[in-house]
């Protein structure tokens, strides 16, 4: 028969098209070089996937040494701008490491309704997260709050900061985590990073708070499956941290 085959397995004669032996129901040598196709690239896929979780966290380290280095520690909205800058970077050369698709991936929108409403309260609980660690430590250490920003200073608080950081914590990062670690220890991750990125502000003062505002945050993201509910969450934090 033209075209046709044997099984290895018990002889019997396959056809071109035929993917299981009909006899044994083993798969026939298409199928088996499909499949390891296929286990080849998803290996490929988790290592630009795991690639780009080093680059991120990498990146923003040093981004956040060679800030500090050229502002003295000042906590300017320069100094801000500047950190901004140096993630949308990391995050675009993630995107590219990830491959194809990975940029439209990272940015998931189109919520329901009810997850964008809840992501008020939810930037809210951050806030009182926030400013109850930091009340308490400025009581313990005697510390004071810093100096009120100005109008580029909270234009880039409230707005700018929410998309970039959000983009680079919960877009980039969590589609790259996604492929390798499952949704509780990407929430955890991307926690981590987004508690790691506020290092300007002494790590003992953002850390512990940061990290819990990004757990709220990958909360939002993982259930409702879009970036969006963590942008307004992450504004409303923000306003009220500046507003108070």
């Amino acid at each position: 028969m033209t075209g046709a085959s044997v099984c290895r397995h018990c002889g019997a004669p396959l056809r071109a098209v035929t993917r299981f032996c009909g006899r044994c129901g083993r798969p026939t040598p298409t199928v088996r070089r499909e499949r390891a196709a296929e286990e080849r690239g998803e290996f490929r896929r988790s290592q630009r996937a795991g690639l780009a979780v080093a680059i991120v966290f990498v990146g923003v380290v040093l981004s956040l040494v060679a800030v500090f280095s050229i502002s003295n520690g000042d906590r300017t909205a320069g100094t801000l701008l500047a950190m901004l800058a140096l993630d949308l970077a990391v995050g675009g050369v993630a995107t590219w490491f990830l491959g194809p698709g990975a940029g439209r991936e990272s940015v998931p929108l189109r919520p329901a309704p009810r997850w964008t409403l809840l992501a008020v309260p939810v930037g809210a609980a951050a806030f009182a997260v926030s400013w109850g660690y930091v009340a308490l430590l400025h009581a313990v250490t005697g510390g004071e709050s810093g100096a009120s920003p100005d109008g580029l200073g909270i234009l880039a608080a409230v707005v700018v900061a929410p998309l970039i950081e959000e983009w680079l914590c919960r877009g980039v990062l969590w589609t790259a985590l996604s492929r390798v670690v499952p949704p509780r220890r990407t929430v955890v991750l991307t926690a981590l990073l987004f508690a790691v990125m506020h290092g300007l502000q002494g790590l003992y003062l953002a850390l512990p708070h940061r990290f819990v505002g990004g757990l709220l945050l990958g909360w939002l993201r993982w259930r409702s499956g879009s970036l969006v509910p963590c942008v307004v969450a992450h504004l409303v934090h923000n306003a009220l941290a500046v507003g108070v």
